[in-house]
């Protein structure tokens, strides 16, 4: 096979991964709609009826509380964890962009417990 074949038979399949991808996408937004409708129904039936839960030949659908958290004041939660040392709050992802800026600026990523590696890969663009 030719570097051109090569490059031609990789744009091809991924081209082809992209296109599937974007029809998955449109099927499931449309099917998330149904789900949430029928979602809404069940709880409506739930409530009508004072129960809890359904359970049939199917399947079993029960209530439950869901919980959201999102940061909506970033200088209050950076106080509230200097106050108080509870870094519990935060988890382990990091700013890779950050990092590597401040690598850039001559920073050992290591230095701040944070480990670092890249790998060189190929990349494709069609002409």
């Amino acid at each position: 096979m030719t570097v051109a074949d090569m490059i031609d038979l990789y744009v091809t399949i991924r081209n082809e991964i992209s296109m599937k991808k974007k029809l998955f996408t449109e099927f499931e937004k449309e099917a998330k709609k149904e789900l949430a409708v029928i979602e809404l129904d069940l709880l409506e039936k739930a409530r009508d009826m004072g129960v809890q839960s359904f359970k049939t030949e199917h399947g079993t659908a029960f209530q439950t509380v869901k919980k959201y958290t999102s940061v909506t004041d970033r200088e209050k939660l950076i106080e509230y964890v200097e106050s108080t040392q509870d870094y519990t709050v935060f988890t382990n992802n990091i700013s890779k962009a950050h990092i590597i800026n401040l690598m850039d600026d001559g920073l050992d990523p290591a230095d701040i417990g944070i480990a670092y590696s890249e790998e060189q890969v190929i990349q494709f663009r069609k002409n």
